[in-house]
């Protein structure tokens, strides 16, 4: 046999070899999307209306902000199956919330872009890159909520430009006092912040966490602050914030609209006096009024007295000592109701410095529900510092009385642990 032969011989073994592996590729698509048909009717999901199939997804997202994160919903879905990774791809929901701890702009951008015009819920909790910045001001008009934390504002938040959509907003600073050693209260520039919220023109809720403070940084008191009509829910500083944070941002604040205000500061951060004029300023339909603040027995009165629409009042007393036995309760005491007329919800919480406080706290606490008891529908009272502040019998008794007149009370120490309703 020739070489020529030969050769031939071996092109046609290998022209016949490209045939069989072709029709064998084929055959294993074929039997992959046989494989796939049978279990799209052996898995009960895919049978499955398209609408109850997407509930369940939104349901298997995390109680928080979703990561980026493989192991975990929403990213998790796209690992399953074919037929779930183009399932989850197409509900823009799924990708419509982002929690970045890093500035991960190009995770950013693809997540976003899943959730296509879908309002959007951003936690970035990262000092803001130039790349974050892009992203944000692509998707500015889509953005809802905005939880903001940094190590202070730098020029470039502000370059985000405007968010006219932005209905919710947390401001808070990113805490390194561990990595320091030692306390400090981080802070923002007044100015900073004003500029900031001017960026969101419907604002209707504003958080800024416990640990944000102003600074005034060469301001004046001459500069003005903002008119914020759409402001709705204004939250400054917390419980545990009140005797570090040196917020200064209420006297420069008017807020027609505030519904609820919460107030955690100290002096001379900011007086009664700035809180009595911010109200007169404002003229709220005030409902919802939260207090960290020891506050003077006239300050206070005189405070109340500019919410008669007043309808929840919470107070967080830091001391309660010999100085505040009789505060709020002897102003609050009020038969005639001429002063907050509307309130219905009444909370305390008091910190002890002695088991005589805390039986006079009481018997504060069940004249102040006595005086009101045709208006007030739920009252509690928290003690804090004793070892077991629980009320006498008779003030218990009184309690009780009041309980059986359908006044929802709650008792609670840091000793219970729980709740304790009367019954």
């Amino acid at each position: 046999m020739s070489i020529e032969e030969i050769e031939a011989r071996i092109s046609k073994f290998t022209a016949d070899i490209e045939l069989q592996t072709e029709v064998l590729r084929q055959l294993h698509q074929l039997k992959s999307a046989a494989l796939r048909e049978l279990n799209d009717i052996r898995d009960p999901f895919s049978r499955l209306p398209l609408e109850l199939s997407s509930q369940i997804f939104q349901n298997c997202l995390p109680d928080g902000p979703p990561q980026p994160d493989p192991r975990a919903v929403p990213m998790l879905l796209l690992n399953v199956c074919h037929r779930w990774t183009d399932m989850a791809l197409s509900l823009p929901e799924l990708w419509a919330t982002i929690y970045l701890d890093l500035p991960r702009a190009q995770i950013m951008d693809c997540w976003l872009r899943r959730a296509g015009n879908y309002p959007l819920s951003i936690h970035l909790h990262t000092n803001l890159s130039s790349e974050l910045v892009l992203i944000m001001r692509q998707f500015a008009n889509q953005i809802r909520y905005l939880s903001l934390y940094q190590e202070q504002l730098y020029a470039n938040t502000f370059a985000i430009g405007l968010l006219p959509n932005l209905e919710a907003m947390k401001i808070g600073v990113l805490d390194d006092r561990s990595e320091r050693g030692y306390l400090t209260f981080p802070s923002f520039s007044r100015i900073s912040i004003g500029k900031l919220l001017r960026l969101a023109p419907n604002l209707q809720e504003c958080v800024f966490d416990e640990m944000v403070s102003t600074n005034e940084n060469g301001e004046h008191d001459e500069d003005e602050g903002g008119l914020f009509p759409n402001l709705r829910t204004l939250k400054l500083g917390s419980q545990s914030s009140s005797y570090g944070a040196r917020n200064k941002m209420i006297p420069y604040l008017t807020l027609p609209s505030v519904q609820t205000l919460y107030l955690a500061f100290s002096a001379p951060a900011t007086s009664p006096a700035d809180l009595s004029s911010f109200l007169q300023r404002s003229s709220p339909p005030l409902h919802t009024l939260i207090l960290a603040y020891d506050l003077g027995s006239a300050d206070f009165t005189d405070c109340l007295r500019l919410v008669p629409s007043l309808e929840r009042l919470k107070l967080y007393v830091q001391h309660y000592d010999s100085s505040l036995l009789d505060i709020p309760p002897s102003t609050l005491s009020d038969p005639t109701l001429h002063l907050l007329p509307n309130l219905g919800t009444l909370e305390i919480e008091a910190r002890l410095e002695c088991k005589y406080n805390a039986e006079r706290c009481y018997a504060a606490f069940l004249r102040v529900l006595s005086s009101r008891r045709s208006k007030l529908v739920r009252a509690s009272l928290t003690l804090n510092g004793w070892d077991d502040p629980k009320p006498g019998p008779v003030v218990y008794a009184g309690l009780q009385e009041l309980a059986a007149e359908g006044m929802d009370i709650h008792l609670r120490s840091s000793d219970w642990g729980q709740w304790f309703p009367l019954q």
